[in-house]
């Protein structure tokens, strides 16, 4: 199959893009700045499409993202505008520790 990238790759590049997004990004532009930040790490099992016809990295990236927001990472979708990724200040505080 080639591999795939574990789901937890996806953490800190989702943070990051929204950090650099002000904050708040709507999915498809968040996973669109994910992609670039970690085209050299995905494999060709990630490009398979999954039964909704996305691609398997995407699917993934978005149980990671449901992951950070239980963790509290994130605002939960239902604190969040339909379509909206929102990080939160833990959020922001896992960013500043990583490039420290």
């Amino acid at each position: 199959r080639g591999g795939i990238t574990p789901k937890e790759e996806f953490r800190l590049p989702i943070l990051e893009a929204l950090v650099e997004m002000g904050g708040r990004g709507w999915v498809n532009d968040v996973l669109a700045r994910v992609e670039k930040k970690i085209e050299d790490r995905l494999k060709r099992g990630d490009y398979e499409k999954v039964s909704t016809g996305e691609f398997r990295w995407r699917n993934n990236a978005r149980g990671e993202r449901a992951s950070m927001a239980r963790e509290g990472l994130l605002k939960p979708m239902s604190g969040s505008a339909r379509g909206y990724w929102e990080i939160t200040e833990k959020g922001r505080n896992v960013v500043k520790a990583s490039s420290s």
